[in-house]
């Protein structure tokens, strides 16, 4: 599959705007076509044809960075020919005028934008980031693992998400009670909670992109005894967990 182009920043943007006062949402949406107009010009130009479609990856691990180093960033995003999307990365919180419940998968474009924070007028209070960033990595890396999870590393939760605000199923809930209760690689993870690999990965990148996990780095992991993993559909959860950890 082709690649997007980088990160493309909205050029003359600041012309558009009146001296003195801060930007809104609607001085977005004003400044929208443009932007777009540009960046498949400039994307044509790296021989990246528009019916290529993408996802949000490169969305994904720019947030991860700006969250582990505790940014103070604004991001301006443009999906497709969408309205904008604006991110609060330290204040956790998000303005979007299209509901979460029609979070598109896959894309054509995605233009990624800062924005200077002095200059910026929402309008009105911001939504909680939590449950953009569940979508979000759910819709990264074409369903896999997120290129920060890195193999033999553990994963413990350290609190449990809203999930009132999050579309989720019984299965994904009964996986994350063992991650409150023991510290597992992927690969155990996908084997005592029995779902499959593809859907522990997932569910690992969302809970780590909303900074919800507590991970031991594999070379820590190390000294210590490796579990014993029991054969899938044997017992339930807390048999399971005896097993893993041999007790």
């Amino acid at each position: 599959m082709n690649h997007p182009p980088a990160p493309i920043p909205l050029t003359g943007a600041s012309d558009d705007l009146l001296p003195g006062r801060p930007a809104t949402l609607d001085d977005l949406l004003a400044r929208r076509a443009g932007t777009l107009r540009a960046s498949a010009d400039a994307a044509g130009e790296r021989g990246w044809r528009p019916d290529d479609d993408v996802d949000w990856s490169r969305l994904a691990l720019r947030l991860r960075t700006a969250i582990e180093l505790g940014e103070e960033l604004l991001l301006e995003i443009v999906a497709d020919d969408d309205a904008p999307l604006v991110i609060d990365v330290a204040g956790r919180t998000f303005w979007w005028d299209r509901p979460l419940a029609e979070f598109p998968a896959r894309l054509q474009t995605l233009v990624i934008s800062p924005l200077e924070p002095r200059g910026y007028d929402p309008g009105t209070a911001g939504n909680d980031l939590e449950p953009l960033l569940w979508q979000i990595a759910h819709a990264s890396f074409d369903g896999g693992r997120a290129r920060w999870l890195k193999p033999g590393d553990r994963y413990r939760l350290r609190r449990w998400p809203n999930l009132t605000a999050l579309p989720h199923d019984a299965e994904q809930v009964r996986a994350m009670s063992l991650l409150g209760q023991a510290a597992l690689t992927a690969e155990e993870f996908s084997a005592i909670a029995e779902i499959e690999d593809d859907d522990a990965v997932r569910l690992l990148s969302a809970l780590s992109l909303m900074g919800l996990l507590r991970v031991q780095p594999a070379r820590e992991a190390t000294a210590a005894p490796r579990p014993v993993l029991q054969p899938r559909r044997e017992g339930g959860l807390f048999a399971r967990l005896r097993g893993l950890f041999g007790r």
